[in-house]
């Protein structure tokens, strides 16, 4: 069966700190049967979400693989309550992929992102296997196979933190009809820088500031910008926190 990805946008993180509340963007894929899995439809469905990226020449990666399982089988229920999402990393065939996860113990989806490697270029996966626990709330975090559990079990407390009133800076909205215009909310004290990065992640511009906490709008050139999707990433204070899609047309 063909293998078809569809990727809404691409979630970017800031590796280096050790957990960080999030806008996540939205993203769907789907596995060699033509099942599709959402993020946001996960995580409003209170989901935990973690994400082996792995390679199928990767010798550590087949034991992560048996670990994962054991996750999936403790906390998913099958996907009830956490999913574990297999991402290869080196362009392999579909069925591969499939059989590298069955034939090492595991019984959650795999993916091929052959068609389009946006997504773990743009997690900074320079080396396999690598692990991210996603939080309903968009609570992230990047961790060792060893420290998965420990993240899965953390996350109801993340939630609580997140429903106590704390509010992120993000971005609301890009308009591209005249000029690029950016409409954001910023709730920090920080200043917040602007990126534009087309759709292999090239960085084309950016733009920071101060801003008064609030609603605000800002312009970006886009003159020279050819046809296709292109993101903006904002970031405060150097950690990234929102991240928006939009397409010249």
């Amino acid at each position: 069966m063909k293998k078809i990805i569809t990727l809404f946008a691409i979630l970017i993180i800031s590796l280096t700190t050790s957990q960080a509340q999030l806008v996540v963007p939205d993203f769907t894929l789907t596995d060699i049967n033509g099942n599709s899995y959402n993020l946001y439809t996960e995580l409003a469905n209170g989901k935990t979400i973690v994400l082996d990226f792995f390679a199928l020449q990767c010798g550590s990666c087949q034991t992560g693989i048996a670990f994962a399982e054991n996750v999936w089988q403790t906390y998913g229920n099958n996907g009830s309550d956490l999913w574990v999402w297999a991402i290869e990393t080196t362009l392999s065939n579909p069925i591969d992929i499939q059989d590298f996860v069955q034939v090492n113990g595991g019984t959650f989806p795999g993916f091929s992102i052959a068609e389009n490697d946006t997504l773990y270029s743009f997690f900074n996966i320079t080396y396999t296997p690598q692990y991210f626990v996603i939080c309903p709330n968009g609570y992230i975090k990047s961790c060792a196979v060893e420290q998965i559990v420990n993240y899965v079990e953390s996350c109801p407390q993340l939630n609580s933190i997140s429903d106590s009133g704390y509010k992120q800076s993000a971005i609301n909205s890009i308009s591209t009809q005249n000029s690029l215009k950016i409409n954001f909310s910023n709730f920090s004290t920080n200043p917040l820088a602007f990126e534009l990065f087309d759709i292999l992640g090239n960085k084309i511009s950016q733009t920071s500031d101060f801003y008064p906490q609030g609603n605000h709008s800002i312009t970006m050139n886009k003159s020279g910008l050819s046809r296709g999707y292109y993101f903006v990433r904002m970031s405060e204070a150097g950690k990234y926190v929102s991240t928006k899609k939009f397409v010249i047309q």
